[in-house]
């Protein structure tokens, strides 16, 4: 499957991650199963250093960790200088104060890292069309969402 952008190129993707194995794990699924560009990737612990990549992101990928919400910060900073930019969220662990801060700081979607090959095509698809996603994490058991 292909993901087309507004210009009918392919979707442009911009991966943040702490670990170089993993954004090099995740660049080969998405450039494998949604031929999507994978335009670079970056560590949010420094500073982004490839900043100017974000404007040209149609959808940014970014690991948060309840344990350090640096990335969360980092997002909020990007999302006030690029408005329209989407951030879908990767996490290991589903919980719902996180999901209220994501959705409150304007990320369009979050996944479980465990489900991203099954969740990323109607992530990118929601995100995308311009809704958001945060559905299979609001129906895992015991979640209560309010």
């Amino acid at each position: 499957m292909k993901f087309k952008n507004h210009k009918n190129n392919g979707t442009n993707m911009f991966i943040v991650d702490k670990s170089p194995l993993c954004r090099k794990a995740i660049k080969r699924l998405l450039e494998n199963q949604l031929q999507v560009n994978i335009i670079g990737d970056d560590t949010y612990n420094d500073g982004l250093r490839q900043m100017s990549f974000i404007p040209n992101a149609d959808v940014i990928l970014m690991d948060v960790q309840t344990t350090n919400l640096l990335s969360i910060y980092k997002a909020k900073d990007w999302l006030k200088l690029f408005p329209k930019t989407k951030i879908i969220a990767l996490t290991l662990f589903y919980d719902s104060v996180l999901l209220k801060v994501l959705e409150e700081v304007g990320f369009k979607g979050c996944i479980l890292r465990s489900e991203l090959s099954k969740d990323i095509t109607p992530a990118l698809e929601c995100v995308l069309s311009g809704g958001q996603y945060f559905d299979s994490l609001k129906t895992i058991k015991n979640y209560r969402y309010e």
